[in-house]
């Protein structure tokens, strides 16, 4: 699992279109309450990730903004979007980090000295910044597929446009359904893991965690939260662009959390930050559920059976072999000749 918070949600949207990756789409079952189904509009998510924006409230911000008179980029613009920004955000504004981290750049710079090289300086900024705290909008759980179900699709993808080149559009429309179906299987995987941790990991906080009372005891507290709104994007290619099937699942980094009150009986709610601590704790076992369950539906929907390889690492589709996957796994023989090549040294 990847956690991610600064803009990166950008990435799955050029990668729409930039690399013809299809759209992401809403999961998670607070999204449909949220009136978030289908498509991922790309203005929206971005409001929703960068400024915390209630999605139901999208098109009235774009609308005063657009109404906005005052000269763009002068102060006066800039405070009425910020104004507007403001009243639809749910939960508590994020904390900006960027005073404090310049402060520490500064100090761990002028703590070289005045003989440091320009190097040594930007290597100082360079850790501070590294470890620097930031305000998370997401966190970001992928799941990724077996090399073996990569070079199944890519398979069918390939015998699909030979035979529309050959004029069989009947065969290349069948080739082309299965290679959607890999992808279903996937899918039903990737719900499957994220059924999963909604359930175990569904948690955020409440309070100031790290303070405590006059007592001593913590006032910061963990309250259920088991709905999530999750933008899920699909890629086909790995960074060193081989076959490479894998599904990013950003899950915004807020949640309604409902508590009644035991007196009156009335219940009241407000948005929260998701305990990331958990989704940490549970994210391997979510990832065997993905794959277990996508090795179920492989059979059920097309025959194809999955096996532990040799080695006990992984389990692949049986019939694709070792060698048609080293093919495809350039950074796997990257690391490998690395690897000898230290052990030999």
């Amino acid at each position: 699992m990847n956690a991610v918070g600064r803009g990166g949600e950008h990435y799955y949207l050029k990668s729409i279109e930039q690399a013809g990756e299809p759209a992401g789409i809403w999961l998670g079952s607070a999204a449909n309450d949220l009136g978030l189904t289908g498509e991922v509009d790309h203005e929206l998510m971005s409001d929703m990730y960068s400024k915390f924006t209630h999605p139901g409230l999208h098109a009235e911000v774009r609308a005063s903004l657009s109404a906005i008179t005052a000269e763009p980029g002068s102060d006066e613009y800039n405070a009425q979007v910020a104004a507007i920004y403001d009243e639809a955000r749910v939960g508590r504004k994020p904390y900006d980090y960027t005073k404090s981290t310049e402060e520490k750049v500064a100090a761990a710079v002028e703590k070289l000295g005045p003989d440091s090289t320009p190097e040594q300086r930007r290597a100082a900024e360079l850790k501070v910044r590294q470890n620097a705290p930031s305000s998370r909008s997401y966190y970001d759980v992928t799941f990724s597929a077996p090399k073996s179900y990569s070079l199944l699709h890519a398979g069918f993808q390939i015998e699909a446009a030979r035979l529309r080149e050959a004029g069989d559009l009947e065969g290349a429309a069948a080739a082309a359904e299965k290679a959607d179906q890999v992808w279903e299987c996937l899918m039903e995987g990737v719900q499957a893991g994220l059924e999963f941790l909604e359930e175990e990991a569904g948690y955020a906080r409440d309070g100031r965690h790290g303070a405590k009372d006059p007592d001593g005891a913590p006032m910061g507290r963990q309250v259920d939260a088991h709905a999530w709104t999750i933008a899920s994007f699909r890629q086909h290619t790995s960074r060193d662009s081989d076959p490479q099937l894998h599904i990013h699942n950003a899950i915004w980094n807020r949640v309604e959390s409902s508590s009644v009150d035991p007196v009156t009986g009335e219940v009241t709610s407000k948005w929260l930050t998701i305990d990331g601590q958990e989704i940490y704790r549970h994210t391997k076992a979510a990832g065997h559920i993905f794959e277990k369950v996508s090795d179920e539906a492989l059979y059920r929907k097309m025959g194809f059976r999955v096996a532990t390889r040799p080695d006990g690492m992984a389990r692949e589709i049986v019939g694709i072999s070792e060698e048609k996957r080293d093919k495809y796994s350039s950074r796997r023989r990257t690391i490998t000749k690395g690897t000898a090549e230290l052990a030999k040294a």
